[in-house]
């Protein structure tokens, strides 16, 4: 289990929970102090993404979790100096005969009774378990998913506009429901109006003209 603790300038506190299966590891992280945005330099080199189940394999779950305990305690230890965020981690394991703990135990037991001296409601601001991330993370999935259904339908209906200029009967043979019809007139409504918009000349052209036929108006 992975759990992550921060304070905000407001004493606004976040926690994380993740669980890494049924006999994985299990990691606890306190992140304390103010929310500064991490800087970091944009990988350019495409990496495989990480199929996230657990590793049956009993050597491969092994050496992915020294490489990922390593990795953990530099970011920690990144965060701290870049950030200027009091953290500490303490990760349980079968592969290890005792546990994990960074900074120091002194200074885990220091944060650990911080953030127990706040008061219950504060504690649990923002407070994730697995369920609830899983969730949060499906519903911005779902978002996406519907902008783009609805970027893609209206692609599908400005490729039947063009169509029907020359293929009207075919074109039109695509559209199957009445939501289809309204988001055609839509897309003709707004092709129409940008092109009004392109074709009228420039307000200053307009005045110029106008202030032509004025000094040339017989007297």
């Amino acid at each position: 289990m992975v759990s992550t603790i921060a304070e905000k300038n407001d004493g606004v506190m976040k926690i994380h929970l993740f669980p890494n299966g049924p006999v994985a590891s299990q990691c606890c992280l306190l992140i304390w102090g103010t929310p500064y945005v991490l800087a970091s330099k944009r990988n350019t080199v495409t990496r495989k993404k990480v199929n996230l189940t657990y590793i049956l394999n009993n050597s491969a779950r092994r050496n992915t979790y020294k490489k990922r305990k390593l990795s953990v305690v530099k970011q920690l230890d990144e965060i701290t100096t870049l950030c200027d965020v009091e953290v500490c981690t303490v990760i349980y394991s079968d592969f290890d005969p005792q546990p994990v703990v960074w900074p120091s135990m002194d200074e885990v037991r220091r944060l650990i009774t911080k953030y127990q001296s706040f008061p219950k409601v504060d504690q649990g601001k923002r407070k994730v378990n697995q369920e609830t991330f899983t969730r949060q993370r499906l519903q911005k999935i779902q978002e996406k998913l519907r902008r783009q259904e609805r970027e893609n339908h209206h692609n599908e209906m400005t490729r039947i506009m063009f169509q029907s200029m020359m293929n009207p009967q075919h074109a039109m043979s695509g559209l199957n429901t009445e939501e289809d019809f309204k988001e055609l007139a839509r897309v003709i409504s707004q092709n129409m109006m940008e092109v009004n918009r392109m074709m009228a000349p420039p307000l200053s052209i307009l005045q110029l003209m106008g202030d032509l036929a004025l000094a040339w108006r017989p007297t």
